[in-house]
């Protein structure tokens, strides 16, 4: 399994790319061709960064939200609006509660 930090608050000076670090999480996993987001930042940032790493949000199999703080979970939104079909999408069902 592959575990690639999307955000965070720092971003590695060592890399030329241009990610963008904000106050929340995101992480990517990879496993048998299968991309899975845990968790997708505050905002728009999570697609920039995803970007980057040449991943876009109808390669995503699928969506976790570990709790529903919005520095986890701000960035769905905009996952699901950039997505062509269906995304699952895992968490409590009062997340958002």
């Amino acid at each position: 399994m592959k575990a690639t930090v999307v955000i965070d608050n720092l971003v590695p000076i060592s890399d030329n790319r241009a990610f963008v670090a904000e106050h929340g999480y995101s992480l990517l996993l990879e496993k048998g061709g299968e991309k899975i987001l845990l968790d997708t930042g505050r905002s728009s940032a999570v697609l920039h960064n995803l970007g980057l790493l040449g991943v876009c949000a109808d390669d995503l199999d699928a969506v976790v939200i570990s709790h529903g703080h919005y520095d986890h979970a701000g960035g769905l939104a905009i996952i699901l609006e950039q997505r062509t079909n269906n995304l699952p999408i895992y968490a409590h069902s009062a997340i958002f509660a």
